[in-house]
C-alpha cells in the first residue's frame, strides 16, 4: 500500500519498522471524488490474504501495522470478519507487533460493528 499511494512518508514509517496493507482487493464498490482507487466490481474475497500479510509482517519484522481497505459494500459484513481474520493472522505469527486498523464506514452493515466490537471488548 504504502508505495502503491506513493506515501510521502514512507521512508519515515519503514525506518520505524511500520507499514500499511490494504485488505479486501483494490476495486472499491463506491466512487468517492477524493479516492484514486478503482470502483467497480470486485473480485471474490482472497482467503489465503490473512496468512500472507502476517508472514510478510514477519518477514520485514514490522512493529506495528495499519490495516485498511476499500468499501465492500458487496459483502453483508461490510468485509469486517475479513480484518478480523487479518489481525488473527498477523497476531499468531507477530505477537509483539501492534496493529491499527482504519475500517471502510461499513454504511447500512450493523452487523459489521458487532463483529469488531465483540473481537475488542
Amino acid at each position: 500500500m504504502c508505495e502503491e499511494a506513493a506515501c510521502p512518508n514512507i521512508a519515515e514509517c519503514w525506518q520505524k519498522k511500520h507499514a500499511t496493507f490494504m485488505i479486501l482487493g483494490d476495486i472499491c464498490t463506491r466512487a468517492c471524488a477524493f479516492c484514486n482507487i478503482k470502483t467497480g466490481k470486485p473480485h471474490f474475497i482472497d482467503h489465503g490474504e490473512a496468512i500472507r500479510i502476517a508472514e510478510s509482517v514477519k518477514q520485514l519484522n514490522l512493529e506495528h501495522v495499519v490495516i485498511t481497505s476499500v468499501d465492500r459494500d458487496d459483502l453483508i459484513d461490510g468485509g469486517a470478519l475479513h480484518f478480523i481474520n487479518v489481525i488473527d493472522s498477523i497476531k499468531s505469527l507477530n505477537p509483539n507487533c501492534t496493529i491499527e486498523i482504519l475500517t471502510p464506514d461499513f454504511k447500512n452493515k450493523p452487523e459489521a460493528i458487532d463483529i469488531l466490537s465483540k473481537k475488542f471488548t
